[in-house]
């Protein structure tokens, strides 16, 4: 989410060391602000939300967000990787995320 602009973000005080500089991917232009972690349960009622500096990467968030749930996790593609999923099969979590490049997925 972010707060200001880019070319306004040097003479930003607002939300002091918590904003920081990132990359909107669907927007394709960097921004200063937050980035938003969410864990939604069917039908899509929000059960836990974090907000981090825009700069971190969602994988930094997700095992914060986890802890104490069982069951399956559904994910994008970001959260693709084979030690998280390890780490959260000890824990009684299945994370069902598609492989990181869809070029490279494979065939069933």
């Amino acid at each position: 989410m972010p707060v200001y602009r880019f070319a306004r973000a040097p003479r930003c005080h607002s939300f002091g060391e918590a904003a920081a500089f990132g990359y909107d991917d669907v927007a394709q232009h960097p921004y200063y602000g937050l980035r938003a972690h969410v864990r939604l349960a069917w039908p899509g009622v929000i059960m836990d939300c974090a907000l981090a500096p825009a700069n971190l990467h969602e994988l930094e968030g997700a095992e914060d967000l986890l802890q104490g749930v069982h069951g399956f996790v559904l994910a994008d593609r970001n959260y693709w990787k084979p030690e998280l999923s390890e780490r959260l099969k000890t824990q009684g979590l299945q994370l069902l995320a598609p492989f990181k490049f869809a070029t490279q997925q494979k065939k069933p």
